[in-house]
């Protein structure tokens, strides 16, 4: 069978080893509640009840274009090495969950409409879904850029507000 060209891992890369690394560091929600700065253009809430919930639309857009982003990247990691992408996947979310479980109040036995809990799935698929970007040498989608640098930032990016790409996130 001939070898497919495409993205290779690059799991030994330096890009990848400081990513990894940096899940510990990130200050996972310290921020949330804080306003944005004057610039941002993003929708803000302020506690955990203004947070929509899984059904509505502005928040099931945001997962359905994840799903998809995660089903591409799989695609990929399959023509490769498809054990080692779920083993990458599985370090990025056992990781995130270490170092976010503690940061809001978590409950594993909640549901998604529990908006903490909900926060730190969308924390773990976002660093999932950005590591895998690098890991594979995929470019990260300007949507879940903005949502990484939200979680960077300690926030959480909840929602989209409108049609995307022309509406806007929702941020806690």
């Amino acid at each position: 069978m001939p070898a497919i060209s495409g993205p290779t891992f690059s799991d030994e890369s330096p890009d990848v080893a400081t990513f990894l690394a940096q899940l510990e560091n990130i200050a996972w929600f310290g921020q949330i509640g804080q306003r944005l700065p004057a610039s941002d253009k993003s929708q803000q809430i302020f506690r955990w009840e203004d947070w929509p919930g899984p059904e509505d639309p502005s928040v099931s857009s945001m997962a359905d274009r994840e799903q998809a982003l995660y089903d591409e990247l799989m695609e990929i990691a399959s023509q490769q090495n498809k054990e080692k992408g779920l083993e990458f996947w599985n370090e990025v979310q056992d990781t995130v969950l270490r170092a976010v479980g503690t940061a809001v109040p978590y409950d594993p036995n909640q549901d998604t409409w529990h908006a903490p809990t909900a926060a730190v799935w969308g924390a773990i698929w976002t660093a999932g879904l950005v590591g895998l970007c690098r890991l594979l040498q995929h470019p990260v989608p300007q949507d879940q850029q903005a949502q990484w640098n939200y979680f960077l930032q300690g926030h959480w990016p909840c929602a989209w507000e409108g049609d995307y790409p022309e509406g806007r996130m929702v941020v806690y």
